[in-house]
């Protein structure tokens, strides 16, 4: 959809439809992702704000990187989430420019880290996306975490 073109009323209709879907599973999480702008060409970092009953509060490209690899600063990421009024819990997630969902070591030891310190904030960690153009892997499903 090109959103540039759509008037102001429009986007605020997109962005209500959005905020009030209850996100219970990652292909809805994917299909919410996939209204950003993405450029799959590079590795994009988003972050997914939700309140307790699963509806998103907000969803943010946080990181740009390489066609490689995106560096993520983990104190950057949390502070976007706990500043969210009424956040309950977050889900990220990445793409892959080469069209791999398979997950890197680098990814499962960054999901891991990222689960432990939502612990110690009382933020529910819901999952960790990794998407491509035409796919997507959830690492919750896959018991990456």
């Amino acid at each position: 959809m090109d959103y540039e073109r759509l008037t102001k009323r429009e986007l605020i209709t997109i962005v209500r439809q959005i905020q009030g879907e209850k996100m219970q599973n990652p292909s809805l999480i994917v299909d919410s992702i996939r209204k950003l702008r993405i450029d799959y060409s590079r590795e994009n970092f988003i972050l997914v704000v939700l309140d307790s009953k699963l509806r998103i509060l907000k969803q943010k490209i946080m990181f740009l990187g390489s066609v490689d690899q995106a560096a993520v600063d983990l104190k950057l990421l949390l502070r976007e989430a706990i500043t969210t009024r009424r956040a309950s819990g977050i889900i990220v997630a990445h793409n892959h420019p080469s069209g791999e969902t398979a997950p890197s070591m680098e990814d499962i030891t960054f999901t891991k880290r990222l689960a432990d310190a939502c612990k110690l904030l009382h933020i529910q960690f819901l999952d960790s996306i990794i998407l491509t153009d035409l796919d997507h892997r959830s690492m919750k499903e896959n018991n990456l975490f």
